[in-house]
C-alpha cells in the first residue's frame, strides 16, 4: 500500500505540474521517482550515495542527458552511503521543496523520522504525513507534532498550490516525497 501511495502522489505532483525531490534510495524513493518519470515528469535525486555509481546505471545517465533528472549530492561524488550522509542530505531535500509528503516513518526512529522532525522544528518546509491506510507507524507521532494529516493523496495538492503561493520558487514547484 505505502508504494502505491508513493507513486500516486508522485504521478499527481506531476500532473499539477510539480518536480519530485527525492533521496533517490532503494524501494520507495525509486517507486516514486520512476513513477513520475513514467508520467513525464521531473526528479531531483539528492544523494547519499555514490552520484558516479549512480550515473554508471544507463536508465539514470540517459534521464539525466534528456534533462528529466538531476541528480546531486553534498558530498564527494564517489562517496559510499553513510547514515550521516543521508541525514545531512534530508536537509537538502526539505529546502528544495515547497512542501514535503512523508508516506511512510517509523516512531522516533531512522532517517525519514529524523529528517521530518528537523523540518518541523526548524520550519524547513510544510510536512504533510500520509494518514491512510498502512501508514508508518511514526506517522500519527508526526502529526501531533505539527505534520499535516492526508489521508487521501488528492489533499496533498491543494495544500501544495496554496504554500507555493505564498512562497514562489524561482522557476517551479517541487514536491519531495520522504519514506
Amino acid at each position: 500500500m505505502i508504494a502505491v501511495v508513493a507513486q500516486e502522489a508522485a504521478r499527481l505532483a506531476v500532473s499539477s505540474d510539480y518536480a519530485v525531490v527525492s533521496g533517490g534510495a532503494k524501494g520507495v524513493d525509486q517507486l516514486a521517482m520512476r513513477a513520475a518519470l513514467e508520467a513525464d515528469g521531473q526528479v531531483i535525486a539528492v544523494l547519499a550515495d555514490s552520484l558516479v555509481r549512480q550515473l554508471r546505471e544507463p536508465e539514470a545517465r540517459q534521464a539525466v542527458i534528456d534533462g528529466r533528472v538531476c541528480m546531486c549530492t553534498p558530498y564527494k561524488p564517489t562517496a559510499g552511503f553513510s547514515v550521516a550522509n543521508a541525514m545531512g542530505r534530508n536537509k537538502l531535500i526539505y529546502a528544495l521543496a515547497d512542501a514535503t509528503f512523508v508516506v511512510a516513518s517509523d516512531h522516533e526512529k531512522g532517517g525519514t523520522w529524523a529528517g521530518a522532525i528537523e523540518a518541523l522544528r526548524a520550519d524547513y518546509t510544510d510536512v504533510a504525513v500520509w494518514s491512510g491506510d498502512e501508514c508508518g507507524s511514526g506517522n500519527p507521532a508526526l502529526i501531533g507534532r505539527g505534520g499535516r494529516a492526508i489521508a487521501r493523496v488528492e489533499q496533498l495538492f491543494p495544500l501544495v498550490a496554496k504554500l507555493s503561493q505564498q512562497t514562489p520558487s524561482p522557476s517551479s514547484a517541487q514536491l519531495a516525497l520522504d519514506m
